[in-house]
């Protein structure tokens, strides 16, 4: 998380900027608005969902309209709560969060190994530039690493850990 250093409102508002499109990593827009969703069910904030296609393509601008809306559904957004952009994500996004005035914008991290490169350069950057907020990067945990982020009292060897069969 980049703070930004300024208070949060009263009713904070959470800005969820999520990729649905082909290239997108399956489960990272449900894991950026359920972040959203958990820090808002704590402080009693509102959470927006915002998606940008770039419309080059009709069929995958039909699919990524029809993905964002199946998500917002999943997440029960009210419809003034979700906003569906058309144009270039990396200068469209940046745009639309500075104009909403968010206390935090959540978007995803395409991996572990380039989440510090994404920081440095491309839509997190302009984020950063662009809203005077607290900017929260989402990643999912790599496959690889997973069993490396238990709790230590659950890292021993996997056939010893108990399981729901044994006699």
């Amino acid at each position: 998380m980049l703070l930004a250093g300024q208070p949060w409102r009263s009713v904070p508002r959470f800005g969820a900027l999520v990729n649905v499109s082909e290239q997108a990593i399956p489960r990272l827009p449900a894991a950026v608005l359920h972040a959203c969703e958990y820090l808002a069910l704590g402080c009693g904030g509102k959470v927006d969902a915002a998606y940008c296609e770039s419309g080059h393509d009709g069929e995958e601008s039909a699919d990524g309209a029809a993905a964002f809306e199946s998500l917002v559904r999943e997440f029960h957004l009210p419809d003034d709560h979700v906003f569906a952009l058309r144009g270039n994500p990396d200068s469209q996004l940046p745009a639309f969060a500075a104009r909403q005035h968010y206390d935090v914008v959540a978007l995803g991290a395409p991996s572990h190994r380039n989440g510090l490169v994404a920081l440095a350069g491309g839509l997190s950057s302009r984020l950063a530039d662009a809203v005077n907020c607290d900017l929260l990067l989402i990643r999912l945990p790599d496959r690889a690493g997973a069993r490396n982020q238990l709790p230590l009292s659950a890292r021993a060897a996997p056939e010893s850990l108990p399981t729901a069969h044994q006699p």
